[in-house]
């Protein structure tokens, strides 16, 4: 037995010994599932091997597929720990990746779970985003959009409000980078239009004002006040 296998077996036996399987792990292992094993194989049912049979099994294939040990590790630890419901997870993977495409172009995937909103008005807000870019999300994609939401929105980090350590170049980057890439705001400047910080501030303060407070909006509109345009 080469080094390289000893270390591949080792790595697994440590993962199903102590069962290590972080939320990211377990999507790497749902990715190369699909990846390298949906080719040759029908993933509507993996399950029915426990931990030591997809030990031999991955150790069996893995040089076939020319999987790294990283990525053995990673497709044991996604087996192990959901089995027959491998379909499911693989479909949900899916339309997470979809919700993060389409709404992650313009917004933080974050800003989702920032302002709460019920099933309804999330649907409205969607249905909105897709008469502004028809050609960007289809008819089908918003709706399996809003039904990815609505059942949880498995996989999607949600966002930490925590205190901020730091001054308004600091507040600006932890506070507004919750709902949208910071370079919209510099961008901005470039152009002919009059930001209006204090008031455009406030407005997303009254649509999360758990997220911002007073002190932080004033920071905020301090810190974006004093830039100035790089292009022009």
């Amino acid at each position: 037995m080469n080094w390289k296998m000893f270390h591949s077996i080792a790595a697994l036996f440590c993962l199903i010994a102590y069962g290590i399987a972080s939320a990211t792990e377990l999507d790497l292992g749902a990715l190369e599932l699909e990846r390298s094993c949906g080719s040759c194989h029908n993933l509507s049912n993996p399950g029915g091997l426990n931990g030591d049979d997809w030990l031999v099994r991955m150790t069996a294939m893995g040089p076939i597929e020319d999987l790294t040990a990283k990525q053995r590790t990673e497709v044991v630890g996604f087996l192990r720990h959901h089995g027959w419901e491998v379909n499911q997870i693989l479909a949900m993977t899916n339309e997470r990746y979809l919700f993060e495409e389409k709404c992650g172009l313009c917004h933080s995937v974050e800003r989702t779970f920032i302002k709460k909103m019920d099933e309804e008005e999330f649907r409205e807000t969607v249905i909105r985003m897709r008469h502004r870019a028809p050609k960007w999300i289809s008819e089908k994609e918003a709706e399996t959009i809003i039904k990815f939401v609505a059942n949880g929105a498995r996989g999607v980090v949600r966002p930490v409000h925590g205190d901020i350590d730091g001054g308004p170049e600091a507040v600006f980057q932890g506070r507004c980078a919750g709902c949208h890439p910071l370079e919209r705001s510099y961008l901005y400047l470039e152009t002919t239009l009059d930001p209006a910080w204090p008031l455009l501030v406030k407005r997303m303060q009254l649509k999360a004002p758990e997220w911002i407070n007073d002190k932080e909006a004033d920071q905020i509109v301090e810190y974006l006040s004093g830039l100035e345009p790089q292009l022009r």
